[in-house]
């Protein structure tokens, strides 16, 4: 655990304001903040089907268009509770305020090697 995770924790459970949310990883990885915070898996991985229509022309352009599955390992909402998902399933649920995505795409993003090792906050459905 690194310094400011030890530090961080003891802020947290010495002044619990600090912690506004119960922050629940739903994803298959830990998911660690460029400030090192980090959120490791909590064992059950939310995920959602796509299909794709047949790919179509317009003005010589070939399109298609995305429909989602139903979701599967996303627990109901829970007041001050925080669920981190894959972008694309935040994206298929816009009216679930309580859903997170970790921001891959910002230009803050670490990466090592083409691997995304840390990310600087995350987005969410407002």
């Amino acid at each position: 655990m690194s310094k400011f995770n030890r530090v961080y924790r003891r802020l947290i459970t010495e002044q619990p304001e600090l912690n506004a949310y119960e922050i629940i990883n739903l994803t298959p990885h830990t998911v660690k903040l460029n400030d090192g915070r980090e959120f490791p898996p909590c064992g059950t991985v939310a995920r959602i089907s796509t299909s794709y229509t047949d790919i179509v022309e317009d003005g010589g352009i070939p399109f298609t268009t995305t429909t989602f599955g139903t979701p599967v390992g996303v627990p109901a909402p829970r007041e001050g509770v925080l669920y981190i998902v894959s972008g694309i399933l935040m994206s298929a649920l816009p009216d679930r305020k309580d859903l997170i995505a970790p921001c891959t795409n910002h230009p803050q993003t670490v990466r090592e090697n083409g691997q995304i090792v840390s990310v600087p906050c995350f987005t969410r459905n407002f």
